[in-house]
């Protein structure tokens, strides 16, 4: 029984997979406004009903795929954090590792088919999976002001916005390669530590630390 509903659900995953493939295919075609769950069938190769099971209109197709992308973000980051022990670092860590994600094909694509027609639902899973990215962030915020590396009167829920937005403003830049992802991540950094860093003893230059950190 366990082996047959392992089969059945890697038969839905491999559907779904071709659902969205098929998806994005059209939209760098036709654009959203030109993709009709008729043609999305079509070109996965499902019937409707099929289609129909798995998602009840394309906003949910996309919403699917971009929550797809950030999870794996937000899986590489919790263990590349982990392996950060610097509170610094992990911050400069975290940045940098924002603004590759924008500079990768995947980014660029959203930014070029996605960013003119955001749905409710595409933009609620882009919302909700961004919080959960934060939520990396704040706490190595926290853990940082706790060791005195970092201010301890922060608000790492606050700060941890305040770089989310600083960085969406870079987003478009970045993807569409206007802006190197390294350089922008070494100014956000300096200004960010600038403002969050403990008191440093004296002799210490205040330079953020090092990408091999």
């Amino acid at each position: 029984m366990s082996e047959w509903r392992d089969t059945v659900a890697a038969h839905r995953q491999r559907t779904r997979a071709a659902i969205i493939e098929a998806a994005l295919a059209l939209l760098a075609e036709r654009g959203a406004a030109g993709v009709s769950m008729s043609a999305l069938a079509e070109r996965a190769g499902v019937s409707r009903p099929t289609l129909y099971k798995h998602f009840p209109d394309l906003d949910h197709v996309l919403a699917a795929w971009v929550g797809e992308q950030i999870d794996r973000t937000h899986a590489a980051l919790v263990d590349d954090l982990a392996a950060v022990a610097d509170p610094l670092a992990r911050v400069d860590h975290w940045i940098r590792a924002q603004l590759h994600a924008f500079a990768g094909e995947s980014h660029r694509f959203g930014v070029e088919h996605l960013d003119a027609s955001v749905h409710p639902q595409l933009m609620a899973t882009i919302h909700a999976k961004a919080a959960e990215l934060r939520g990396l962030l704040e706490h190595a915020l926290a853990e940082g002001a706790a060791a005195g590396a970092l201010r301890r009167d922060l608000d790492p829920t606050m700060v941890a916005e305040l770089v989310h937005h600083i960085l969406s403003g870079l987003r478009r830049a970045v993807a569409q390669g206007e802006r190197d992802p390294d350089a922008a991540a070494d100014a956000v950094t300096t200004m960010v530590l600038e403002g969050i860093r403990a008191p440093l003893p004296a002799g210490d230059d205040g330079s953020p630390p090092s990408r091999s950190a």
